[in-house]
């Protein structure tokens, strides 16, 4: 882009992709455990001190490097509170195993893979923008992109957090619904209750039939499949 500035901005930024690693594996493992609550507490602290960092440092003049140093001291806060809310949960070991990489080498492989094709296709509009139209056309398309694409950004994480563990677990994973079905007394007659439904797996809704008796939902607190 012809921007001297960003000589020196890129190699600060790039300190993030070391600092992202401190936190990483944390990270992955609260999702895995369905722990959003403290992640989303963590991403909300770190946030807010990004924000008091870039408002000090433009207040003292840093101009552009506010913003930088502000995304820097994110991630930062974001891994180490990760770090020391997780350490001693699962304590870290080091060891080296060769075959113990090899699972993990081949899924990485494909990873890199698909997020480099993905980067391209999802960004490749604002690398022609920014080399043939210039750096000011490209930040007022960059910032309406952002805001178009940020419903996406935030909620597509969280779908796919959950349908992940559901497809790894799906013994575990349950589907709450509410149960309404018609019973019949042979007293009374026809009487409607309302009971909770736990329903361990898809396959129990095409297995429910109207006519369960009162003991089998007494039972199970629900419909055996």
């Amino acid at each position: 882009y012809n921007q001297p500035e960003m000589v020196q901005i890129i190699p600060i930024l790039c300190v993030n992709v070391i600092i992202s690693s401190i936190g990483r594996q944390f990270r992955t493992v609260c999702y895995k455990e369905l722990r959003f609550k403290i992640v989303s507490l963590i991403d909300v602290v770190s946030e807010v001190v990004s924000l008091l960092v870039a408002f000090t440092l433009a207040i003292f003049g840093y101009g552009v490097y506010s913003l930088v140093l502000s995304v820097v001291f994110q991630c930062l806060t974001s891994n180490l509170v990760l770090l020391i809310c997780n350490i001693r949960l699962h304590p870290i070991t080091f060891e080296y195993s060769t075959e113990c990489l090899k699972p993990f080498l081949k899924i990485g492989v494909y990873q890199v893979g698909a997020q480099t094709l993905n980067y391209f296709s999802r960004d490749l509009d604002v690398l022609i923008i920014g080399k043939f139209l210039g750096t000011d056309l490209l930040g007022g398309y960059s910032l309406a992109k952002q805001l178009v694409m940020r419903p996406y950004s935030v909620i597509n994480p969280i779908i796919n957090n959950c349908l992940r563990y559901a497809l790894n677990h799906p013994e575990k994973f349950c589907f709450a619904a509410s149960l309404s079905a018609p019973l019949h007394d042979r007293k009374s007659g026809p009487m409607h209750i309302d009971a909770p439904l736990n329903l361990a797996t898809p396959a129990h809704l095409q297995s429910f039939r109207p006519n369960r008796t009162e003991n089998q939902i007494a039972n199970c607190g629900g419909v055996e499949g």
